[in-house]
């Protein structure tokens, strides 16, 4: 539970390679587990990125069945699911060509304020961290809120890590 004099801000929660196998099983569940401690609100926004979606409806049906330990733990848990994927948006986006990121820039700006913090959780592999980089730079998404998280092995030996490092340290410092 949140301490009671926690004060939860609103998120924007952007998952590049959102709709993939890290963000179904493993970053969802969390963020839905966060949702039930009141850790994330219904003012938050979960941006899932991905360069082909597939049907919103079998997507959310999969990702349901990857949440049901939460969902089972307490008897109004799948009233909050309902809740939880009505925060969840899903936007087709390459970050390679740049196609589909009027649509993320378009979400963002709905409720931009400056105070709320802009988390970019990059869930796709390595090599594309710096080109990703780059894409958030270039829609002029990186702004001083916001905040970059990465979890996977950097590169595939110390020479590709200190590439990516230095290609995602251009944007984010």
């Amino acid at each position: 539970m949140v301490p009671e004099k926690s004060n939860i801000v609103p998120s924007e929660f952007i998952i590049v390679g959102g709709t993939g196998n890290l963000s179904k099983n493993k970053i969802l569940p969390a963020l839905f587990w966060r949702f039930l401690d009141n850790q994330i609100d219904a003012q938050s926004n979960i941006i899932l990125c991905d360069k082909y979606i597939k049907s919103k409806k079998d997507f959310f049906l999969e990702l349901q069945s990857n949440c049901n330990e939460a969902i089972k733990s307490e008897d109004n848990n799948l009233e909050n699911w309902n809740k939880f994927i009505k925060i969840i948006k899903l936007v087709e986006l390459d970050v390679v060509s740049g196609n589909g990121h009027l649509d993320l820039v378009k979400i963002l700006k709905e409720k931009f304020d400056k105070n709320i913090p802009i988390i970019f959780y990059l869930a796709i592999a390595s090599s594309l961290f710096g080109t990703s980089c780059t894409f958030i730079r270039d829609s002029c998404l990186p702004v001083p809120q916001s905040i970059l998280v990465i979890e996977k092995p950097i590169g595939e030996n110390t020479d590709t890590a200190i590439y990516i490092h230095t290609d995602i340290s251009i944007v984010f410092t």
